[in-house]
Parts: C-alpha cells; structure tokens; sequence
C-alpha cells in the first residue's frame, strides 16, 4: 500500500484502489490518481511529495516514473512523488541480515551468540524469519547488544555476582536444563552434576547401571554403587 505522508496531514481519504503493484501500467494508474491531491507551486509545478512504502513499492514507483520519463511537463512525468523506505521496513531488513549472520543453531553452546542468549534468558517465539517475529527479534537483537555486555562485563569485573543463576546452568555447554539429561555420581561435580546426553554423544541405551561419572576425576572421587540409571526427561 502506497502512501503520502501530506494525506494524512489533510485528513483526505483515498479509499481502496484494484491496482496490481506488479505490473508498471497499474502503478502508473495509481500515481496519477495521487497526483490529483498533491498541491501545486504559484508557477504551476508540483510541490515535492514523501511517498512512504516498503523497499519493493519503492522499487515500483521509480520504474512507473522511468516509464513516463517523456512526458511533457513535471505532471506527467511524476516528478512530484520521492519514495522513500518506512522506517519499520529499515529495521526489519537490518535485523533479517542480523539474523541471516548471527543467529545459528550450531552457536547455541558459545557464550554470547545470539542463539546462546536466546535459549539462556528463554526467548521463546524468536526464530530467523523476522517477518513473523519482529517484536521479539528486535527486543532479543537490543538485549544482546546494549544489556548482556553490560551485565556481563560487570559479572568479569566482580562488579555484581549473580550466583544463584550460574548454578541454575548445567553440564558443559553450561547452559539450562532440557530434553534427555543424565546425573553425574559426584556431588561436588563441577559441571553441575546433570548432562545433555547430546553434549556427551550418548544415547539413554549407552548409560551403564549404576552410577555414571562424567570424568575421571569424578569417578576417582566416588566409588561406583549399583543404585540404577539415573536419568531425567526436562523438556
């Protein structure tokens, strides 16, 4: 949908128009029905009109004014009318080319990604379509660059020490817990004891009976008891 900005400011109502923007004949139609409400200069010429539309119309209108680039005067020529991109549509392309280069599955387990923060502070809903998530893209995209470097640095800095949630995170991917998880023997188990069975590449068939050890040091540290698996599904 096209629009001017001066149309709003005149409160003038335009109504639906059956124009197809794909086709140069339709939005040439659609231009010269606006042109009807752009006011004129004393000398006869058009005043400069701020047509606001998404990058694609804009796209459009500049083809239209291309087509008519012999007509006789400024008129018909539609020299009055200069595209200009919606903010909004700024931003949704911005954060899409974010996304297309940040925003991967396989980063989960680094600190910092996008993907990392996004399963750490639980946004939920957030995917790589921008387009059917903008709200919560764009709130994740502003809490990874202005918030989390902040809170992060004063957390290196000894600045504020946020214990209680580092010991909500859990084995080496130090992240929450999810999905098919597995106890480690050793209570004092520096990884926090339970494991992703798909960080440790095993399957709930491959745990041994008894109790399971995440390392050598842990299983130094406490002798093996024959108390079964212990395994939990936290998804």
């Amino acid at each position: 949908m096209l629009f001017i900005e001066i149309f709003v400011l005149m409160h003038v109502s335009l109504g639906v128009e059956e124009k197809d923007e794909t086709k140069t004949a339709d939005v040439i139609e659609l231009l010269d029905i606006y042109k009807n409400y752009v006011p004129q200069k004393r000398d006869g010429s058009p005043l400069p009109m701020l047509l606001y539309c998404d990058g694609l119309s804009c796209e459009r209108v500049d083809g239209a004014q291309k087509a008519r680039i012999n007509g006789g005067d400024q008129w018909a020529r539609l020299e009055m009318f200069e595209p200009g991109i919606q903010e909004w549509h700024k931003r949704l392309l911005y954060i899409q080319d974010t996304y297309d280069t940040f925003f991967k599955f396989e980063s989960h387990r680094e600190k910092g990604t996008l993907y990392n923060i996004k399963q750490i502070y639980d946004y939920k809903g957030v995917s790589s379509n921008i387009m059917s998530c903008f709200n919560k893209a764009d709130e994740l995209l502003e809490f990874t660059t202005k918030i989390y470097p902040t809170t992060n640095t004063k957390e290196i800095l000894n600045v504020i020490s946020d214990k209680s949630f580092y010991q909500s995170l859990y084995c080496i991917c130090k992240l929450e817990s999810g999905g098919e998880m597995v106890y480690c023997g050793n209570k004092k188990c520096k990884f926090g004891q339970w494991f992703h069975l798909d960080c440790i590449g095993l399957s709930e068939d491959e745990i041994p009976e008894g109790d399971w050890f995440c390392s050598e040091v842990c299983t130094k540290v406490f002798s093996s008891t024959k108390r079964g698996k212990k395994i939990a599904n936290c998804g």
